[in-house]
């Protein structure tokens, strides 16, 4: 069985430019591995406006620098609203929940919206954390 061994929070900066981490939480993806590694919302905003059914993708290894920002626009995509490639790629998604960047099939307008996406993405507070179990620990995290 697959399990998750990371998340990616998205959210607002916290205390005076970020340096008390994260403030609001608006979308939480789970990065699972198996075979391969994949990206699954796990919450999202209950006030966001999706335009496509999305809940996983699965990255392409050879690219993987560009899983992050395809996850939050799969994943929150009105966020991208002002993009103009948006509404054409949700066309092409039709009912998908899901899209392999490794294996297909993605829409034809979606490295056009990762382009069109990505100013507005270097705006957005993204955190990552990786998921420790401690449970059975004798040592618990510290706030120093």
């Amino acid at each position: 069985m697959a399990g998750y061994v990371k998340m990616y929070m998205v959210g607002s900066l916290g205390g005076v430019d970020g340096v008390d981490g994260i403030g609001n939480i608006n979308l939480v993806i789970g990065v699972g591995a198996s075979d391969r590694e994949w990206l699954r919302v796990l919450n999202q905003n209950p006030n966001s406006n999706p335009f496509w059914k999305l809940k996983t993708i699965i990255p392409d290894p050879q690219n993987y620098e560009n899983s992050i920002i395809d996850a939050v626009i799969a994943f929150a995509p009105e966020l991208f609203k002002e993009c103009s490639e948006l509404k054409l790629v949700a066309k092409q998604l039709g009912t998908s929940t899901r899209i392999s960047f490794d294996s297909g099939p993605v829409p034809e307008s979606w490295e056009k919206l990762r382009e069109q996406a990505r100013p507005i993405f270097e705006k957005i507070a993204v955190f990552e954390s990786p998921i420790v179990e401690l449970r059975g620990k004798d040592k618990y995290p510290s706030w120093d």
